[in-house]
């Protein structure tokens, strides 16, 4: 979710409770269509890695025409304006208390005014028009559930996980909410980024049937999920250590990566699909966003939504 305001100050110590909210999710998947959480370090809400298969009760094919009319930029689903009926945490999927949300489908981000209002909301409907609208999602299964944790390190290597069915796979990164503040500053996270592409199939030799994304994983692993390391990407320095997050996406699609299944050899080939997000401007906190220069303000590593869809609200 991109918003400006990260409601730390909602959720007091020693509190330990989620409110309900505004979510935004980045939809992956052709045929088989899964959600996937935009998070926030430095927002208790938003706090989780959640990864969940969905159904639309009616609409699965008014989102595979979107797909198709958009095959490499970012699909939105966001749950409604309408406190009551529409919002909810995050907690609520992962442990199953909710299985239906109800929202919109947007295409892309509408860029954020460089003033924006204490509790801006990106997809509110008075700034963004839906390319389907009163979409009710249905949670077939979770297939990541992951809370931060704020003592962990970055590794050397960038670690992925890989999850996929019916002959489609999806690839985000593992993300680590490192917490970059002394214990005489406000709280402060990152820096990290939020990354989100699907594989493409694999080259098979001439005359041999085509190959899927990732066909080492038998079916069961992928649909489960499973985590991956790339050797050949790098999150700190080899010499200094230093945390190294490059300005542009770490892949190129159409691209054979290395990756080694649980961090260990021997390598196994992916190939790269269209990548969909790749954005440091959200997930840290203020300060602690790399490669975004102070006066930046449309580094956004997210597709720009198309202007057919903009509200009448600036």
């Amino acid at each position: 979710m991109v918003t400006l305001n990260a409601f730390e100050a909602h959720m007091p110590d020693p509190d330990v409770r989620n409110i309900p909210h505004q979510h935004a999710f980045l939809l992956v998947g052709d045929k088989t269509f899964f959600a996937v959480h935009q998070t926030q370090f430095h927002c208790e809400l938003h706090k989780y890695q959640l990864i969940f298969k969905i159904t639309l009760n009616g609409k699965d094919d008014e989102l595979r025409h979107l797909r198709k009319t958009y095959p490499r930029e970012a699909l939105f689903f966001c749950n409604g304006d309408d406190k009551e009926s529409c919002w909810f945490s995050i907690p609520e999927i992962g442990s199953g208390d909710r299985t239906t949300l109800r929202g919109n489908i947007f295409v892309g981000l509408r860029r954020p005014p460089e003033k924006p209002k204490k509790d801006f909301f990106p997809w509110s409907l008075d700034r963004a028009r839906p390319a389907i609208a009163d979409v009710t999602v249905t949670v077939e299964r979770v297939v990541l559930f992951r809370p931060f944790v704020h003592h962990e390190s970055l590794p050397d290597f960038a670690t992925f996980f890989v999850w996929g069915e019916g002959g489609e796979a999806h690839i985000t990164n593992k993300q680590i909410a490192v917490m970059d503040s002394s214990p005489f500053e406000d709280r402060a996270f990152g820096p990290g980024v939020d990354f989100l592409a699907s594989l493409a199939a694999l080259p098979s030799e001439e005359g041999a049937p085509p190959r899927a994304p990732a066909d080492w994983l038998q079916d069961t692993i992928l649909k489960a999920g499973a985590v991956v390391t790339i050797p050949s990407i790098r999150i700190r320095d080899a010499e200094t250590g230093a945390i190294t997050i490059p300005p542009d996406p770490w892949v190129t699609e159409g691209e054979v990566y290395g990756a080694l299944y649980r961090g260990v050899t021997p390598a196994r080939p992916i190939m790269m699909g269209p990548v969909f997000m790749y954005c440091t401007a959200v997930i840290n906190s203020p300060g602690r966003i790399p490669n975004l220069p102070p006066d930046a303000h449309d580094i956004w590593g997210i597709y720009e939504m198309p202007k057919k869809y903009w509200g009448s609200a600036p």
